[in-house]
């Protein structure tokens, strides 16, 4: 083994070590508690890519060496496989970042479209020629492209206005994957003699850049999170407090109060021929009722009256089992309750809301034909996701006019009036309303 093939394998093998540190990294690193964020919810297509991607260099590293030399041909189209497999898995990474900010479309379309493609351009190479190549420029160059992008696109989110060092770790990650993308369309003959240095030493630079950027990230992410979680849990258990205090001061202050004001009529008829004593508890009856008054006021705008997904659960929960349907029609009502929820809304966006599932589930009932409706609710970063579908027949919504039934028009009023967003599909598949609603600031 001379000292260009014993150079070639160290290289290799730090440039796999570094890859499937990556993907270690990234697996480990997969937590349901933070799956409401975008990067942490696409970690595992990153952390695939890493393990696969530091698996063939480590095939490569291999090919230098005699072991393999008897199956040449089945080693090298494996490492063709896996290298086109691991770059599809950082194509599905980025894909799925960059749904929550451009497409968010349904991703197993967009998923299955990508492996198909991918499928075509690596039977292809049967046809066409160099197999690394193509694998190379119409997989590795697009994938590492797009996922620098969607990193890009992350740090445009509000969540990562006030973490600069993070926002600028992830741009120099975007930037880097870019870099890593161009040098799958180089010639190693080409770059050597251009900069002096291998392709393959340029390749394991750029990597372990990546990692290095990959781990502070998310260091940085969880410890910011953690306590921005903790903060939010302490918020929850500080208004459970509080609408506790509110149903104690409804059920049994106000209650009080309401009994002496019985008391002082009483008293009033029992001394209507004392002038003076009647007009003194006439007064007391007054100040009374507006001391009652005040503090139904307080209760009703202060914050007593902050909700969150679990209160609009459990009164639509109340209204569908009160609720008629027609044979054959099954209704769902689920909840995404194993996160913690990041905010709240006021009594009015919450009456909304209910207002608005009703009219879709009445809507449902009457025109869909459809055989179940499902109600989702969910609490994400920005706000409160609510996804209403029916699997009926649908309606036209290029039609014109055609959201301008008195049903689908109040529903648009109502999220309107209370800053939210909806989007409403339909076809011939059924019909989906998705709504997103701010937390209250």
């Amino acid at each position: 083994m001379n000292d260009v093939t014993s150079t070639m394998i160290f290289i290799y093998f730090i440039y796999g070590l570094v890859f499937f540190t990556l993907g270690i990294s990234a697996l480990m690193h997969i937590n349901r508690k933070h799956k409401a964020f975008p990067l942490v919810n696409s970690i595992q297509y990153l952390g695939l890519f890493g393990l696969l991607h530091g698996i063939v260099e480590w095939l490569i590293m291999f090919s230098f060496t005699t072991l393999f030399s008897n199956h040449f041909v089945f080693f090298r189209e494996l490492i063709w496989i896996l290298n086109g497999l691991s770059f599809i898995f950082l194509l599905f990474f980025a894909l799925k970042l960059m749904n929550h900010y451009v497409f968010k479309k349904d991703l197993r379309v967009l998923f299955i479209f990508t492996s198909l493609i991918g499928l075509g351009i690596y039977i292809s190479t049967f046809f066409i020629g160099d197999r690394n190549m193509m694998i190379r420029y119409f997989i590795g160059f697009p994938s590492a492209f797009m996922t620098g992008l969607a990193l890009f696109l992350t740090t445009q989110d509000h969540y990562y206005s006030k973490m600069k060092w993070m926002r600028y770790q992830l741009n120099i990650m975007a930037g880097v994957f870019v870099l890593y993308g161009l040098t799958q369309l180089m010639d190693q003959s080409v770059f050597l003699n251009l900069l002096g240095i291998r392709l393959e030493v340029s390749r394991t630079l750029l990597a372990i850049i990546i990692t290095l950027l990959f781990v502070s990230v998310i260091r940085l992410f969880k410890l910011e999170n953690d306590k921005r979680l903790n903060h939010l849990i302490a918020r929850q258990n500080v208004a459970k407090e509080r609408k506790r205090l509110a149903r104690e001061m409804h059920d049994v202050i106000l209650q009080d109060l309401f009994s002496v004001g019985i008391q002082i009529e009483n008293l009033q008829d029992a001394y209507s021929s004392d002038t003076k004593l009647s007009q003194k508890l006439s007064d007391s009856k007054v100040q009374l009722n507006t001391v009652m008054e005040r503090i139904r006021d307080f209760l009703n705008t202060s914050s007593f009256e902050k909700n969150d997904v679990d209160d609009l659960y459990v009164r639509l929960q109340t209204m569908l089992m009160n609720f008629k349907t027609p044979d054959g029609m099954a209704i769902k009502l689920s909840i995404n309750n194993d996160q913690v929820n990041y905010g709240f809304i006021s009594t009015n966006k919450l009456n909304q809301l209910y207002y608005v599932v009703r009219e879709s589930v009445i809507n449902a009932n009457k025109h869909s034909q459809g055989t179940f409706i499902q109600i989702g609710i969910d609490s994400t970063i920005t706000g409160l996701r609510l996804t209403i579908f029916d699997d009926g027949k649908g309606f036209d919504t290029s039609k014109p006019n055609a959201l301008q039934g008195m049903g689908l028009k109040s529903m648009l009023e109502r999220i309107n009036m209370i800053s939210g967003e909806i989007n409403i599909r339909s076809d011939v598949n059924g019909t989906r309303i998705s709504i997103i609603v701010p937390w209250e600031v």
